[in-house]
């Protein structure tokens, strides 16, 4: 059996029995298979300046950050609005009910070595045998958890998304609850609602 075809039936069996087992890790805010539930708030406890032409802030180890700076291995989260102005806007301090939380994992890069900042970063491209050449091979995934919000006062936010890019294997796995935290603290307080 082609190799490709036999890891790509192994992640989907691993897929499936992680949301078998899913259910077992409620309340545990450690875990990335506890979702944050629906019905759960997020407080924005201070006023957030949106810049000019974006539509977004980014979050990480409490402090507001541009994207270019995010350390996208580590917990961060963009608070989002649905639209772009020309101007500078501002969210204001307040709450905002979580009306649906969705994962996915939309972004993914094949790797034949760890990504390098220096010259010689060595990324490897698939072959025709479905093999990635360049020796053992790891998968760099950005795993991303969308708090869809609401607000009767600022309709304009949509959502706050959580997101680490990591390497499979060994690893796999969402943000979890108590990185969100640790992402927006000082800034947000999330309260989750029993599940």
């Amino acid at each position: 059996m082609n190799s490709g075809v036999l890891f790509a039936s192994g992640l989907v069996l691993a897929l499936v029995l992680t949301a078998c087992q899913s259910a077992r890790y409620a309340g545990d805010e450690s875990s990335p298979y506890y979702r944050v539930p629906d019905g759960s708030r997020v407080i924005l406890l201070r006023d957030l300046t949106v810049p000019a032409n974006n539509n977004s802030v980014y979050l990480q180890d409490g402090r507001l950050t541009p994207y270019s700076t995010v350390n996208r291995h580590e917990a961060y989260c963009r608070l989002r609005l649905n639209t772009t102005d020309g101007a500078p806007r501002t969210i204001r301090a307040g709450t905002f009910d979580v009306t649906r939380v969705t994962q996915e994992e939309p972004h993914s890069a094949a790797l034949s070595a760890p990504l390098q900042a220096s010259a010689g970063t060595n990324l490897a491209g698939m072959f025709g045998d479905g093999s990635f050449g360049g020796g053992p091979s790891r998968i760099l995934s950005a795993y991303t958890m969308h708090l869809h919000l609401h607000s009767t006062t600022q309709a304009d936010v949509s959502r706050l998304s959580c997101s680490q890019w990591v390497y499979f294997p060994p690893h796999s796995v969402h943000v979890s609850i108590a990185q969100i935290r640790g992402a927006v603290d000082g800034i947000m307080t999330l309260q989750v609602s029993s599940p």
